[in-house]
């Protein structure tokens, strides 16, 4: 006994709509199960039913008024196309041309940018003010300096030469 098609398959040979191979596939299971041939002739029968009733038109349609309803579409859609075309179209920039004046600008934007921040953080030179006295009390030279009004230092020349600073602050 031969493995039975699937049912989309009768369905399909039934309409017509299955491919070649497969529909000869299943025309010789066909020729052999009494079966699936008796589907196939309900599935055609229930698809010539279905055809005829396309044909007949529902009781009570009123073909004239739906008739000239879709040409009354149809006469507006060509209305508003001839709208359409009478309105001028924007002439598009090539896509090259637009793209080389915003890549500048974008380049400009950035040097400007990099300027500005190198501007705003570069070191700025220190005014430096030193003073030197000699205390007659104990005999040590010291020298103070101050850097603007941020540093003040006090060195000390001694016999370890360290440097001894009173006050910091930054801005």
């Amino acid at each position: 006994m031969t493995r039975h098609p699937e049912w989309q398959n009768l369905a399909l040979f039934a309409g017509g709509d299955l491919g070649w191979l497969a529909a000869r596939r299943v025309q010789r299971h066909l020729d052999s199960c009494a079966a699936c041939r008796a589907e196939v002739e309900g599935q055609k029968a229930a698809l010539e039913g279905l055809q005829q009733g396309a044909l007949t038109l529902p009781d009570g349609l009123e073909w004239d008024s739906m008739a000239a309803e879709m040409k009354a579409n149809i006469h507006l859609g060509l209305q508003m196309g001839e709208i359409a075309q009478s309105v001028p179209r924007r002439r598009l920039e090539p896509v090259g041309e637009s793209l080389r004046w915003r890549a500048a600008a974008v380049c400009a934007a950035l040097v400007v940018i990099v300027a500005s921040g190198w501007y705003l953080e570069r070191p700025r030179t220190p005014v430096v003010q030193s003073t030197f006295s000699l205390p007659a009390a104990s005999g040590e030279v010291v020298k103070s300096a101050e850097i603007g009004e941020g540093v003040r230092a006090r060195f000390v020349d001694q016999d370890s030469g360290q440097v001894t600073i009173q006050h910091v602050f930054t801005e």
